[in-house]
């Protein structure tokens, strides 16, 4: 999309090009008790190449 000029410890680096993309997402967050929580999510990014992620993620208050 653009060619961005980079130096890197004043050597002319080679065209890098930058690429849009963009980044969706749903989650879901659960109260198990006072003490527990739980959250998923799934997520996918377009742009260049198609990627997909999940995440769980557990929460124990002490």
């Amino acid at each position: 999309m653009s060619n961005i000029k980079a130096r890197a410890d004043s050597i002319q680096l080679e065209n890098l090009t930058l690429n849009s993309w963009a980044q969706f997402g749903a989650g879901v967050r659960r109260k198990i008790n006072n003490r527990i929580t739980c959250f998923a999510e799934n997520i996918i990014r377009t742009g260049g190449r198609v990627s997909l992620g999940f995440m769980f993620n557990v929460q124990i208050a002490l």
